[in-house]
């Protein structure tokens, strides 16, 4: 785990697709690096933050013009959590209702406690949107996997 902390987070390379999921237009930006600690026992839990968007515009118009606002919401999300556990963000789905952004963190003695205080500290900086939650014991990555893993209709690497 050293390394990770060693990493700093310009050095991630992070690769979007779009892909149709069950008939549905599905933008997947993910963390090519964190492959690295797939699977490894201290990254077990996978900790999902759901962002639900607040109107009925469609989806290429929420990622032109609605990203600023929802990157500002992903800004304070990546540093709560990256303030209060060792977590890696290894993935964002955007769809036309949300968007998901994906963690793995370490499983601490009170790891459920940990989770509900992220959550109460992200929903007291986020006044705009509703901010929901979910941690799952997850220790094969299989989420982070399905994404990566599936055909893509075009990539771009950053």
């Amino acid at each position: 785990m050293s390394d990770l902390k060693m990493l700093a987070e310009t050095e991630f390379k992070w690769i979007a697709g779009k892909l149709d999921y069950d008939g549905e237009l599905l933008f997947v930006r993910y963390n090519l690096t964190a492959e690295r600690w797939m699977e490894n026992p201290e990254f077990s839990v996978m900790l999902r933050f759901f962002v639900p968007f607040n109107d009925n515009i469609g989806l290429e118009d929420k990622l032109l013009n609605k990203t600023s606002q929802v990157n500002l919401i992903e800004d304070i999300i990546r540093e709560v959590v990256f303030s209060s556990i060792t977590s890696i963000h290894v993935m964002c789905l955007t769809n036309s209702m949300m968007r998901e952004f994906v963690f793995y963190v370490t499983e601490c003695e009170d790891t459920d406690q940990k989770v509900k205080e992220i959550h109460q500290r992200i929903s007291q900086k986020v006044t705009s949107h509703e901010v929901q939650c979910m941690a799952v014991c997850e220790p094969d990555w299989r989420s982070y996997k399905r994404y990566t893993q599936m055909e893509k209709v075009c990539i771009f690497i950053s």
